[in-house]
């Protein structure tokens, strides 16, 4: 009996820890659409516009405060964005579970097209 207690146990034990991970919502703010989107080694692909891609059970993610250190890149309406990485990595830190909401944005500077994380908001902001 007590081994069939032990098995149950560790079974369920063995179940909850497979199940937890990172969740990253990523909500494209960027009015366009998005093709081949990294985010530094992860690839994340296609974000269709107006559009939320959900990434689940990732072993981990290097964040600054609630947004991912890593600044994404990709195509935006066929034009490449240049990948830019975080000026600074003070106060980050390496999570292995929780979920994390942000919107991405691209900006354009001097003609060079990049993209960002901002604050996920629960409404489309206006421009």
């Amino acid at each position: 009996m007590k081994k069939i207690i032990f098995l149950l146990f560790t079974l369920l034990v063995a179940a909850i820890v497979r199940g937890q991970g990172v969740t990253l919502k990523i909500y494209n703010r960027t009015g366009c659409e998005l093709d081949s989107v990294v985010m530094g080694r992860t690839y994340i692909g296609h974000i269709a516009k107006d559009s939320v891609k959900v990434i689940e059970k990732m072993k981990e993610l290097t964040v600054q405060g609630d947004m991912p250190l890593r600044l994404p890149a990709g195509i935006a309406n066929g034009r490449k964005t240049r990948a830019f990485t975080a000026e600074c990595a003070t106060k980050s830190k390496t999570v292995n579970s929780g979920t994390y909401s942000v919107d991405l944005i691209v900006k354009e500077d001097a003609n060079v097209l990049r993209m960002e994380w901002r604050p996920h908001v629960t409404e489309k902001p206006k421009k």
